[in-house]
């Protein structure tokens, strides 16, 4: 929920573009930037009391993996807006 939900807030405008999402994907129109966020404030709300019951190594992926999921679409950094970026943050 949470990388998805960056992903569809910030990709309105290349969606528009995207012939993929005419032939094999749904392009949503109108999209509620709200509910986006509240979904994706959800999704970390419920993983915070998770997060004590990791060992260190364990949170220290999950903090990376939150930083790599939210820069991997929104700006300013959109490591998927930039090749070698992309590759190294998949």
């Amino acid at each position: 929920m949470f990388l998805y939900g960056i992903n569809d807030l910030f990709d309105k405008d290349t969606d528009k573009l995207n012939a993929k999402k005419i032939s094999k994907e749904i392009r949503v129109t109108k999209r509620n930037d709200i509910l986006y966020r509240v979904v994706i404030l959800g999704a970390i709300l419920f993983a915070i009391p998770l997060f004590p019951i990791f060992n260190e190594k364990s949170q220290l992926l999950l903090i990376v993996f939150l930083i790599l999921s939210y820069f991997y679409s929104a700006h300013p950094l959109r490591f998927k807006a930039r090749p070698i970026l992309d590759f190294s943050s998949n």
